[in-house]
């Protein structure tokens, strides 16, 4: 992402230059902080998720960091959350979607998620610049889906759709699309 972003972004694009160079200047974490948040999650973070984290806490707010390219949204940018805001969105209820939705509805739901809203073992660390989409690491997969998948909640309407297999595939996918991109400045409205 950092390739891509430095070949699009000048800086005379200064309110992106300065996200960019924000994003540039931010230091990883700890293995004990890591360790320490893997503990109160109840969770082992997979080891791509906790190597970006080691590289980088986050992304700071930057609007620039990738995108859930998906059919359900294509075109929400998202920013990374610091391993201390991964901790204050942790929900930990649970709230099924029998609780909300239809049968019908609930069967459009992909096979590898759950019919949950919200879920202990769904671990947020990505939101949208608009604020009503949420990125999470499912811990709580279908016998389809697979443990640490990665999936995007929408708010209103609120629903759930899968993203990727694994952290790694979200960043892959995500770079292709930003390559394609001719202006980032034009996709940021």
């Amino acid at each position: 992402m950092e390739k891509i972003l430095s070949e699009k972004i000048k800086e005379e694009k200064r309110f992106l230059y300065e996200d960019y160079i924000s994003y540039k200047n931010l230091k990883g974490v700890s293995n004990e902080k890591l360790n320490n948040l893997e503990k109160d999650l109840e969770v082992a973070l997979p080891e791509d998720f906790k190597a970006f984290y080691r590289y980088k806490n986050g992304s700071n707010y930057s609007p620039l960091f990738f995108t859930a390219h998906q059919k359900s949204d294509n075109k929400n940018l998202f920013y990374m959350f610091s391993i201390e805001k991964i901790r204050s969105f942790w929900i930990r209820d649970t709230c099924f979607m029998e609780e909300i939705y239809t049968k019908e509805e609930i069967a459009r739901l992909d096979k590898r998620i759950k019919p949950f809203l919200n879920n202990k073992k769904w671990i947020p660390f990505s939101h949208s610049i608009t604020g009503s989409h949420l990125l999470y690491l499912d811990f709580d997969p279908t016998k389809e889906g697979k443990r640490g998948q990665i999936i995007h909640f929408i708010h209103d309407p609120d629903f759930v759709y899968y993203v990727a297999e694994n952290f790694t595939e979200m960043l892959r996918e995500s770079n292709k699309y930003f390559d394609k991109i001719e202006n980032i400045e034009d996709y940021i409205v």
